[in-house]
């Protein structure tokens, strides 16, 4: 059986229950074909992550957050995804669509580690995480509003900023 469950919470915690989880052993009961005997083993659960995050970053980061995304030897960077793979493509779409979602812009040249040229502005290191056998599927992106944010905290502080809300 195959259970379905989302998760959300301070990250702390989720991870103690998903250290908790993969820890949980069941019993199991099989046929043996050869004596025609029942049997009963102790499993582990399969706990098989499907995850949406949200993740908030400025707006003109995103070529760069993307490019983050590849295997150790640079294949398979999200920055030069044509197509999800057809497992999770309509789900993703779903998705997109109850998210009120955009989908992701074409990037003009894109390199695979997603470097900014000094024509673009300064340089972001190059910090990326290896994807060797785990998927991370972009799903769609939603702007932030750009708007004045007063600051009333202290009474000399600058009267705000006008920003993008992340």
């Amino acid at each position: 059986m195959h259970l379905y469950l989302m998760t959300r919470g301070i990250m702390e915690t989720r991870n103690r229950w998903v250290d908790f989880m993969k820890t949980r052993m069941l019993p199991w009961k099989r046929k043996n074909l050869a004596t025609g005997q029942w049997e009963t083993k102790m499993v582990g659960l399969a706990l098989r992550p499907i995850e949406l995050w949200e993740v908030v970053i400025p707006e003109d980061c995103l070529m760069e957050t993307l490019a983050m995304q590849h295997n150790a030897n640079g294949s398979n960077s999200l920055i030069e995804l044509k197509e999800l793979r057809p497992e999770i493509k309509n789900y993703a779409e779903l998705m997109q669509k109850l998210l009120k979602l955009k989908p992701l812009p074409k990037f003009d040249k894109p390199t695979v580690f997603g470097y900014r040229t000094e024509e673009k502005g300064e340089i972001l290191p190059v910090n990326w995480v290896p994807l060797d056998g785990f998927a991370v599927y972009p799903i769609g992106i939603k702007d932030d509003v750009f708007q004045e944010f007063p600051n009333f905290i202290e009474p000399n502080a600058p009267k705000g900023f006008y920003q993008e809300g992340i």
